[in-house]
């Protein structure tokens, strides 16, 4: 009776100790930022924002393609060209969020923000 005992406190104590051993994980935020003005003309910056809080700013290019009726559809697809190297080296969207600003007239803004993570290798 008493070696069944021991064994079941061993075999607890080892899933407890296997429970607490988790991977850390990296966090980033991908910010893109798209500004439609009459006077400034068109913005488009994208954010990189690591764990660490180091951050990377670069001009992306939103400018739509073809016919203005492909617009929506060339625009995603530059979104996820753009998203697809962070997808191939490991990081998972978490989550995702838009905001759109109208200003006066035809000026707006748009603000996409994707939040990703990743095992720690």
């Amino acid at each position: 009776m008493k070696k069944i005992f021991i064994l079941c406190l061993a075999l607890i104590a080892g899933l407890g100790a296997f429970a607490q051993q988790r991977n850390k994980a990296d966090y980033m935020s991908i910010t893109i930022y798209e500004f439609h003005g009459l006077q400034i003309g068109k913005m488009h910056n994208m954010i990189i924002t690591r764990t660490d809080s180091a951050q990377l700013q670069t001009d992306i290019n939103l400018k739509p393609h073809g016919k203005p009726r492909d617009y929506l559809a060339n625009h995603e697809d530059t979104i996820m060209t753009t998203l697809k190297p962070y997808f191939n080296k490991g990081w998972k969207l978490l989550s995702t969020s838009v905001e759109v600003s109208n200003f006066q007239g035809s000026d707006f803004d748009k603000t996409y923000r994707y939040y990703l993570s990743r095992e720690q290798q």
